[in-house]
């Protein structure tokens, strides 16, 4: 079992690798008033949010697969009010980097939590 769970951190690894090389690409040739000063950091903070929810929802389904759906459902809540909450905490404080930072931000979001939800979805169906 702790395969899985090892196989989906090569997974993320991967993958966080080649959106964070898309986006180093994406800045280098985008007027520099849509790049975030900060691009990266938000790629490492959905790198580690995916880490700690997966690893939930992973111990619950060891423990109860009846409570996978609500502990999944907890988790995309608390990554919601986490991820409103460090936006309105970076803006709060680099007002000059505010449009580029959410842009960059809502993009990590989006595509973070739909590679995290299809592991998700493949973790509960066993097809990992």
């Amino acid at each position: 079992m702790q395969d899985i769970y090892f196989k989906y951190l090569k997974k993320l690894l991967i993958f966080s690798l080649i959106i964070i090389g898309i986006e180093w690409g994406l800045s280098l040739i985008v007027d520099p008033v849509w790049v975030s000063k900060a691009w990266w950091m938000t790629a490492l903070f959905f790198v580690a949010l995916d880490i700690i929810t997966y690893r939930l929802v992973w111990k619950q389904m060891q423990k109860n697969i009846q409570k996978l759906i609500t502990m999944f459902m907890l988790s995309t809540t608390i990554r919601l009010l986490l991820s409103l909450s460090v936006i309105v905490i970076y803006v709060w404080l680099n007002r000059a980097d505010a449009k580029a930072f959410i842009l960059v931000f809502f993009i990590n979001y989006i595509v973070f939590t739909l590679f995290e939800t299809i592991e998700v979805l493949k973790l509960s169906k066993g097809k990992v």
